[in-house]
């Protein structure tokens, strides 16, 4: 926890050392300490403007949390990781991050936050110039303009 403290303070060498006490303590890892672990890698590898690194760790985190059944948090983590992976100049693997953040808030009833993500996920796509992504993402987008359409106005 003091880790990621000293992340949100800008402060990478508190967190690196953050990072070390908390895998020194833990012999068996749970998924949901997996996924902290992970975040905390890849707000230091952000810091230290390693985008590719924090990518990865994101990835950790968000397949950490999937094993938790953690979906929510995990759509964050998913977002952390198309960030890393695009400001890395790897749109593809942006896109996909993105995408399947979109889906996932989609099936938490999140269309809002569902119809953003998706919007991301269609600029890397087009960055990334692919077909098959961008497909996805039209039917993505026209799922979430359906269930937008399917919702009764509030009775006034």
């Amino acid at each position: 926890m003091n880790g990621l403290l000293a992340c949100e303070a800008g402060d990478a060498e508190q967190a690196v050392r953050g990072l070390k006490q908390a895998t020194c303590k833990c012999p068996e890892i749970e998924p949901w300490l997996v996924a902290d672990l992970a975040e905390l890698e890849g707000c230091i590898a952000r810091l230290r403007k390693q985008p590719q690194k924090a990518a990865e760790a994101f990835d950790r985190q968000s397949f950490a949390l999937r094993q938790a059944g953690q979906y929510r948090p995990m759509v964050g983590a998913l977002l952390q990781a198309g960030r890393a992976y695009y400001a890395a100049g790897n749109h593809l693997q942006a896109a996909d991050r993105f995408y399947r953040a979109a889906r996932s808030a989609f099936s938490q009833k999140r269309p809002q936050l569902a119809q953003q993500l998706a919007e991301d996920a269609l600029a890397a796509a087009q960055a990334a110039n692919d077909p098959s992504l961008l497909n996805r993402l039209g039917q993505l987008e026209a799922d979430i303009a359906a269930s937008n359409s399917l919702q009764v106005a509030p009775k006034q």
